[in-house]
């Protein structure tokens, strides 16, 4: 499976955040990601609160959406 550190869609955040193994990580800005309710389908992750309209995940973490960069 191909991971968000060769994605397109994931921005590294080195030395955004004070937790040291935060700032190894990154922001995913995939469109298959989103906080509207109604916004369900098969191939989606939708969470109904405010985080800002983003994940964090670690460079290693794996996705079905992966973009090549």
């Amino acid at each position: 499976m191909e991971t968000c550190k060769t994605c397109q869609l994931w921005r590294p955040v080195v030395g955004e955040f004070y937790n040291k193994e935060a700032s190894n990580g990154g922001i995913c800005k995939s469109g298959k990601i989103t906080e509207e309710i109604g916004g369900y389908a098969p191939d989606r992750l939708v969470y109904p609160y405010d985080e800002g309209g983003y994940f964090w995940t670690g460079p290693d973490f794996g996705c079905v959406h992966h973009k090549d960069a």
